[in-house]
């Protein structure tokens, strides 16, 4: 199991990695609203969904991504956890090989699949998914 969890954090994270969003960074910005809106203090930056937590809002991230990339998730019994992959596709084919071993990144097993979504989302755009305590 991944030690990163499901949190405004990484939903915030996702945001601006696979989005390109600025994201509101206000005190309280759970009182501007729940996203994707801006911040209605003034900041200018974005509410994210929360794109850990929730299917849809994790789905509009395999979306996102869904030109490029195609995606495979996995549910692993008996624990239930779930592992999604991506794969780089261009003109139609994916592209895994030896020439090209980091178009085919997946997550380490969690317990969601929106979070499952976010991890391997994160290292199909390049960002290094970081650890918490």
């Amino acid at each position: 199991m991944t030690n990163l969890s499901a949190s405004r954090e990484l939903d915030a994270l996702v945001a601006e990695k696979v989005f390109r969003l600025e994201v509101c960074r206000c005190e309280q910005p759970s009182s501007c609203g729940f996203g994707p809106q801006q911040c209605a203090f003034g900041c200018g930056g974005w509410i994210p969904l929360a794109h850990s937590t929730s299917i849809a809002a994790a789905w509009l991230v395999v979306e996102k991504l869904s030109d490029k990339w195609e995606m495979n998730l996995r549910t692993i019994l008996p624990a239930r956890d779930y592992v999604c992959e991506f794969k780089l596709v261009v003109k139609n084919k994916c592209i895994v090989d030896a020439q090209h071993p980091f178009e085919h990144v997946w997550n380490n097993p969690v317990d969601t699949a929106p979070l499952a979504i976010c991890l391997a989302a994160l290292k199909a755009v390049g960002d290094k998914v970081p650890a918490h305590d």
